[in-house]
Formats: C-alpha cells, sequence, structure tokens
C-alpha cells in the first residue's frame, strides 16, 4: 500500500489525510502510523 522511497513529507500528508477522513476507523489510522515507523 506504501512504498518506502517515498518521501517522509508525503507519508505525514497521507497520514493527515486518513486521520481527517477517516476517524471513526482507529484501527486504520493505528496500522498507517506503524506503516509510517517502519517505512522511514
Amino acid at each position: 500500500m506504501f512504498h518506502c522511497n517515498l518521501p517522509f513529507i508525503y507519508h505525514i500528508y497521507i497520514f493527515n489525510y486518513y486521520y481527517r477522513y477517516n476517524l471513526q476507523d482507529s484501527l486504520s489510522s493505528h496500522f498507517i502510523s506503524i506503516v509510517i515507523h517502519f517505512g522511514k
């Protein structure tokens, strides 16, 4: 779903997008944060 070669700022942008429009899905947001953490 996410590629490790993407710039870090782009990961933040994606995270913010899902955080705003997918708040009800806390598990998805948590998974995205994990992907960002291990995708640096």
